[in-house]
């Protein structure tokens, strides 16, 4: 599992709401963006969903084309509340440090992913869980009305 919840709201615990394994394929991104919009309904939202769903594709397509493993594997993403905050992890099992924020140049169709990511993310990084590949995190605050109860919302 990758670290802990950073920059929580004090007194609350963070709690898993979601948790979702795809195939390493391109149709996995939009399955992970309806997966994301069913999750999505249940929750006390005042803003930031829209951006959660943009860098959940972003960080989904990254790891599905850039990932280099051998054999079968997957892409999990975790989903993880704080008070008013949201944390999400995409893991895939490539240790190997995801690709540096470049400047795409104005004709490529990618290369901005990270870059939106810094944009629109409160906070994100990258975890390295031991044995268990890579994990590119962000955080957005301030995303669900008050504080979690003991039902995640």
């Amino acid at each position: 599992m990758a670290q802990a919840v950073e920059h929580r709201d004090p007194g609350a615990d963070p709690l898993r709401i979601g948790e979702l394994r795809l195939e390493p394929l391109p149709s996995s991104v939009p399955q992970a963006r309806r997966w994301f919009d069913r999750l999505a309904e249940g929750l006390d939202w005042v803003g930031g969903r829209d951006e959660c769903r943009l860098l959940l594709c972003e960080l989904v397509t990254n790891a599905i084309v850039y990932a280099c493993v051998r054999g079968p594997w997957c892409v999990r993403v975790v989903w993880w509340r704080s008070g008013s905050a949201l944390r999400v992890e995409v893991h895939d099992p490539d240790a190997a440090s995801p690709a540096l924020m470049r400047r795409a140049r104005a004709e490529e169709t990618g290369g901005r992913g990270l870059y939106l990511v810094d944009a629109f993310a409160d906070d994100w990084g990258v975890a390295y869980p031991e044995g268990a590949g890579k994990c590119v995190w962000f955080r957005l605050d301030q995303v669900f009305a008050g504080l979690v109860g003991g039902d995640g919302r």
